[in-house]
């Protein structure tokens, strides 16, 4: 499919956009089949940032191509298939895919995917489907979690915050050591009413074979079961 390509690359930022890395149809047909295949949960956790009880800012899943290994869900076929067409794009392996449902007054705080089980350096892929919404990205000034970045290291004063409108069918990639030192978050957008304008973020990792166990279990927790049983959203 014909594709818009833009790249920021520093020696801290790594970052790739692709608008219409899916024809319409694609995008259309793998959101239908994921609306169906796919459960979404929201659920209450006890937060280690915060030390309290959080709700998920949005409906959320995760699922794996790991085999036997608890908590695990295997990968439907929309995913999977997705998940190959991304390996053989960014020649990368991915092993799970984490699932997040929002409308538009929810948003997702900044943040970093660095985590001990990812490894470092790391690439994240998301595919974006539904409404197109912002996403942002910062230097990092608060570290959580604990990553190697910060301002404390890195002298980049008021650094503006880089922007990207994510449409129905677009890739975002960030590669390289961009989740040590920036942060990330997807704001609310209150101009958007109604069940119809949701977004949904299909976003491929690879968890380290030596960090499974702890990988699988910290997503598990956050995008599944929280701390009790979780209200499970069909739609």
């Amino acid at each position: 499919c014909l594709f818009l390509l833009s790249s920021f690359s520093s020696s801290l930022l790594d970052v790739i956009h692709q608008e219409g890395w899916l024809s319409q149809e694609e995008a259309n047909q793998i959101q239908d089949e994921i609306l169906t295949e796919c459960r979404f949960h929201r659920v209450f956790y006890t937060s280690n940032r915060f030390s309290k009880s959080c709700e998920t800012p949005c409906w959320t899943n995760v699922y794996s191509t790991v085999k036997h290994k608890d908590p695990c869900q295997p990968m439907p076929k929309v995913l999977d298939n997705l998940r190959l067409k991304l390996e053989k794009h960014l020649q990368r392996p991915f092993n799970v895919a984490l699932l997040r449902l929002y409308f538009g007054n929810d948003e997702i705080a900044w943040h970093t995917d660095a985590r001990a089980f990812l490894g470092s350096p790391t690439t994240v892929g998301s595919v974006s489907f539904g409404k197109q919404r912002t996403f942002e990205m910062k230097l990092v000034e608060q570290l959580w979690p604990d990553v190697k970045g910060g301002c404390n290291q890195v002298k980049v004063p008021n650094e503006e915050i880089h922007r990207w409108q994510l449409r129905h069918g677009s890739l975002f990639v960030m590669q390289g050591t961009t989740q040590d030192y920036y942060h990330h978050r997807v704001p609310k957008d209150l101009s958007l009413k109604g069940i119809h304008t949701f977004r949904i973020n299909v976003n491929f990792r690879f968890v380290l074979s030596s960090h499974l166990h702890s990988g699988f279990s910290s997503y598990y927790r956050y995008c599944v079961c929280g701390d009790e049983y979780p209200f499970v959203f069909f739609m």
